[in-house]
């Protein structure tokens, strides 16, 4: 289990072996570790995230994530249900 962030979000196991937050992230609050907490996304994932909010002033849709390289339709499918503003 990972540690929790500042809104308490902890990483649980899924159903299939990956990873789920206990609640929904907030991408213009999220720390890195409540960032990884998002199924398919790691450390350089999250620095991307932050580094992405941090230039542009934070997420004004959600949709933005797609601008981040590395976030695959795919991989937004997955995390989509857990993220949010």
């Amino acid at each position: 289990m990972a540690n929790a962030g500042a809104t308490g979000a902890v990483a649980t196991s899924s159903r299939k072996g990956g990873k789920t937050p206990a609640q929904p992230v907030d991408l213009n609050s999220a720390t890195e570790v409540e960032l990884e907490t998002l199924p398919g996304v790691g450390p350089a994932t999250a620095q991307k995230i932050l580094e992405y909010r941090n230039t542009h002033g934070g997420f004004h849709d959600v949709e933005e994530i797609s601008a981040i390289k590395g976030m695959s339709a795919g991989r937004i499918a997955k995390i989509r249900p857990w993220i949010h503003l």
